[in-house]
């Protein structure tokens, strides 16, 4: 059987969850609930980019909020 994710023809839409947290999810699979598309259909090695430059800059919860709702 092969590995769908080593298909160098699949499109892989973005996922990521409200803390942020990025993924790659091939375009034959559904969304999780509580997931939303954030970019793509891309090819595996453009949105593996995209995935890896996202997770470069996750920070924890409490410090992403603070920062969103401190006064400017």
């Amino acid at each position: 059987m092969i590995n769908p994710f080593e298909n160098g023809c699949g499109q892989f839409p973005i996922p990521a969850d409200d803390r942020c947290r990025h993924s790659l999810r091939l375009l034959e699979f559904d969304i999780p609930a509580g997931w939303g598309v954030t970019s793509g259909p891309g090819s595996r090695a453009a949105c593996a980019d995209r995935v890896a430059h996202a997770r470069a800059g996750v920070r924890p919860a409490s410090p992403r909020t603070a920062t969103a709702t401190a006064p400017h």
